[in-house]
């Protein structure tokens, strides 16, 4: 399906128990759309391949419960977009029980400028609970790999590589492995009130890029690290003393 700057798949109405691919998508400004007074119960969506995005691979949004995407590869043209468009791989607005896995998205990003460069490979809104993410990869987007705001978030063997921040957390999470190349900023980032989690963090790095900005958050555990930075790396940045932070076996640098 060439979608020429449209959408490629509109969701609509009440759609239950229904599977939404196998299918390929080329040139549309959102692949796979949901409107905001959509009701979705136990949907799928399997084996999308999507090329050439304008602005969104696939946006969950309305009423959604026991939403699964899985098998996909998500890309976004090489036209960057504006900031005001936001581009991201997939959105989650809101949505109860959403699990994504086995997938892959990359390149979205925004113009050059003097502001906050947004593009996130992977991205969840507040009004979602309890979402998980396993195996997933996430390269070469502007802003955040994954871009978690989202409560009750899971997260099982995930990669990020060449964005700004590779994880950004602003809620509750607990995640198993985190893999982390080459970002341009941070490995890890938690904001105000967030609650993270981590069980082994593999970071590695060509720049200086700091391994865990907390930038206000309640607490951050890592369990333990495998690290492969330049010297000169520094390991933690608080921005405010409050924060709770606990590092295990291997999270030191030279």
């Amino acid at each position: 399906m060439i979608a020429n700057g449209g959408v490629g798949v509109k969701i609509k109405g009440v759609v239950e128990n229904a599977t939404v691919g196998p299918a390929s998508i080329s040139n549309a400004a959102m692949s796979v759309w949901t409107d905001p007074a959509a009701v979705t119960r136990n949907v799928t969506m399997k084996g999308l391949f999507i090329t050439g995005a304008w602005r969104e691979g696939i946006r969950i949004n309305g009423t959604a419960t026991g939403v699964n995407i899985e098998d996909f590869y998500i890309s976004m043209r090489d036209v960057p977009q504006t900031n005001d468009q936001l581009p991201s791989g997939i959105t989650v607005l809101s949505g109860k029980n959403v699990t994504i896995s086995r997938g892959t998205v990359s390149g979205f990003k925004t113009i050059p400028s003097s502001a906050y460069p947004n593009g996130d490979g992977i991205a969840a809104e507040k009004n979602v609970d309890t979402l998980s993410i396993s195996d997933v990869s996430s390269s070469d987007n502007t802003d955040g790999g994954f871009d978690l705001k989202s409560t009750n978030t899971r997260l099982n063997n995930l990669s990020a590589a060449r964005n700004y921040r590779s994880y950004r957390f602003w809620g509750k999470a607990a995640a198993t492995t985190l893999t982390s190349v080459d970002p341009r900023n941070a490995h890890i980032w938690a904001g105000a009130g967030s609650e993270v989690v981590i069980d082994k963090l593999v970071a590695q790095s060509k720049t200086n890029a700091l391994i865990l900005y907390v930038d206000g958050a309640k607490s951050v555990t890592i369990k333990a690290c495998e690290l492969s930075v330049p010297v000169g790396t520094k390991l933690v940045y608080k921005a405010t003393a409050a924060s709770v932070v606990t590092l295990g076996k291997g999270c030191v640098l030279p």
